[in-house]
């Protein structure tokens, strides 16, 4: 199963399901900040990461440089919970099976754009 959030964004006005996911925080190392965010959003701040790739995230107007992480390792059901950041607005953690988030990508305008395309690295990666 995958985690994902389902938090409320203001673009499209309604509940969109995404990774966890964030920035990095100046001088931060890539794999820091994704441990960090996973900690900060799901409550879960050790996990063992692989790296799937790095893109550039909208070149056309600016340099900033996205890192997919696949976490492992993670957990039960009970030691999934919101984080303790007060500025993540989690509405809810959902564990979906592969197969309903192969439907959801299908249907379309429930996942974020970044979050769909690391689903397909991690369903794509070599093993």
């Amino acid at each position: 199963k995958y985690i994902f959030i389902k938090q409320y964004r203001h673009g499209p006005g309604k509940n969109i399901l995404n990774f966890p996911m964030g920035f990095i925080k100046g001088g931060e190392q890539p794999r820091r900040a994704a441990l960090r965010e996973l900690g900060e959003e799901i409550g879960q701040g050790r996990a063992k990461l692989d790296l799937l790739g790095s893109f550039l995230l909208s070149p056309t107007f600016t340099t900033m440089k996205g890192y997919v992480f696949l976490a492992t390792g993670i957990g039960n059901s009970k030691d999934i919970k919101p984080g303790i950041d007060p500025d993540v607005e989690v509405i809810k953690i959902v564990r979906i099976k592969k197969k309903e988030v192969e439907l959801l990508l299908a249907k379309g305008g429930q996942v974020d754009f970044v979050s769909a395309c690391a689903y397909l690295l991690a369903r794509n990666r070599p093993r």
